[in-house]
């Protein structure tokens, strides 16, 4: 199917819904082929395919349910970049599984809620094609504090706990600046009549 509506056939995408699956589902968009501009790469939909709660991991899969997207050379493959998501058992956001040139590197970020809220307690990165770490506020400023390992770094200097920067500004900084300011516009300016 064609969605163009330019007379250019390079304007033109193409969509694939899923039909090969068994059970087929017509109706559900299975893949994109996208146009010359964007190197004519392929977005692919990844859906999960079960029903079925994992006591042990505490995640659960929907039937149906958007887990993520493929990018490749055409739909299914995953030759530039896969993202696949995951849910825990309550039907919150729990993992992003990031990997790319296909799957050559990857990166997952877990988030950790606050109990009995909805507010995120902390996001850990696993290692993979970098440094990882674990942000989390801290409860005596709450100021968030950012724990980061580098397996790249010898292993006395791993973790190291440095306070995130924070983007308040004390009113004292703000008084001083308010008045330079004030000031600035109170001098006397010349004019062109001033002659």
């Amino acid at each position: 199917m064609l969605d163009g509506t330019s007379a250019s056939t390079s304007d033109l995408r193409d969509f694939s819904y899923d039909t090969q699956s068994t059970p087929s589902y017509p109706w559900r968009l299975a893949g994109e082929t996208l146009t010359s501009f964007y190197g004519s790469r392929a977005l692919s939909r990844l859906y999960d395919s079960t029903t079925a709660i994992d006591s042990t991991a505490h995640t659960a899969t929907v039937a149906g349910r958007p887990r993520g997207f493929k990018l490749g050379a055409a739909v299914g493959s995953s030759s530039e970049l896969e993202q696949t998501h995951t849910y825990t058992d309550s039907g919150r956001f729990h993992a992003l599984a990031s990997g790319h040139t296909a799957n050559a590197s990857t990166r997952t970020f877990r988030y950790a809620y606050l109990a009995n809220s909805t507010l995120i307690e902390s996001l850990a990165i696993d290692a993979g094609a970098g440094p990882a770490g674990t942000r989390s506020p801290s409860p005596a400023n709450s100021t968030p504090t950012v724990t980061r390992s580098n397996p790249s770094r010898p292993s006395g200097a791993a973790a190291r706990a440095t306070p995130a920067p924070s983007m308040r500004i004390s009113r004292t900084h703000w008084r001083s600046a308010r008045a330079s300011k004030q000031a600035e516009r109170s001098k006397p300016r010349g004019s062109c009549l001033d002659r």
